[in-house]
């Protein structure tokens, strides 16, 4: 009886290692792309939460909350005009009382603050002009204030692969969605 040798040849190991790097070669620009619109949907995710949240707070606490773009490099200040909802943004207590609606005073209560998001090079207002409304206010009926019917595009940094901005809708009624992939505007 013959014992052969156990294992593989070189040859054979060879042909392994060429197949499974040209399948990750096939694989690598689906795996990206899947990544980057993993990156935007949870970006616009994380607006939809927080502006659902500021909706619900205006409710239980009885008073109007906004939601605010953060000036840059700040986790406790509004944006001027144009804002820039990529460089995050925070929900506040904005009582009818206070000085400047939209505005946080240094009184006003932060409920949350969302810093830039990694992987996203514009969260657009898609009004013409864009970039105009510096604040969502929610009232205690949960109901946005006039001029907060929005509409808001999610873009990857990047190149933009076909399909992976997003889009996230507010209605007068204070009511929020994010669009399903591809959809490109908001309906009445």
């Amino acid at each position: 009886m013959k014992n052969r040798p156990k294992g593989f040849s070189l040859i054979e190991l060879l042909v392994v290692v060429a197949i499974v790097a040209i399948l990750a070669a096939l694989a690598t620009p689906s795996f990206n792309t899947m990544l980057v619109r993993r990156a935007v949907q949870g970006a616009a995710g994380a607006l939809v939460s927080d502006l659902r949240f500021a909706r619900s707070e205006a409710v239980r606490r009885s008073a109007q909350v906004s939601i605010c773009a953060l000036a840059a490099n700040s986790s406790n200040t509004c944006s001027g005009a144009p804002a820039n909802w990529a460089t995050g943004w925070m929900v506040f207590v904005d009582p009818s009382d206070s000085g400047t609606r939209g505005v946080r005073d240094g009184t006003e209560e932060i409920l949350r603050v969302q810093q830039p998001l990694p992987n996203i090079a514009t969260v657009q207002q898609l009004l013409v002009p864009s970039n105009t409304l510096l604040y969502i206010p929610f009232e205690a009926s949960g109901w946005a204030r006039a001029n907060s019917n929005q509409t808001f595009a999610f873009t990857p940094t990047g190149t933009v692969p076909a399909g992976t901005v997003r889009i996230v809708c507010v209605s007068l009624q204070g009511r929020v969605r994010m669009l399903v992939e591809g959809a490109t505007a908001c309906s009445s």
